[in-house]
């Protein structure tokens, strides 16, 4: 199994502010190509980082990706804009059963 941890942060266009995050949620997928088809239906061509973590050797290891893009909400008057980044950390996930 593919879990996908999305983390998505944003702030103001122009803004010196930092990124803030406001949303945190996590998707399955029964095997990485299913999760790759989701990523590009859900972020098509935009802007896309790789995402790094550090390991206690002294390495670091790609681990997933950190989608930036635009994003406006048409809910609210005037609309909203904003610059979002989603962070996505790719898990492959693996179960087995124990004796209690």
């Amino acid at each position: 199994m593919i879990e996908l941890n999305i983390k998505k942060t944003s702030k103001k266009i122009a803004s010196k502010e930092n990124y803030t995050g406001f949303d945190q949620f996590t998707k399955h997928f029964d095997n990485l190509k299913e999760a790759k088809q989701w990523l590009k239906e859900e972020y098509g061509n935009c802007k896309k980082e790789k995402m790094y973590v550090d390991l206690k050797s002294g390495g670091s290891k790609h681990i997933g990706y950190v989608y930036s893009f635009r994003n406006a909400d048409m809910s609210h008057y005037p609309i909203s804009k904003w610059l979002q980044q989603d962070w996505v950390e790719i898990i492959k996930v693996e179960y087995s059963r124990i004796n209690l």
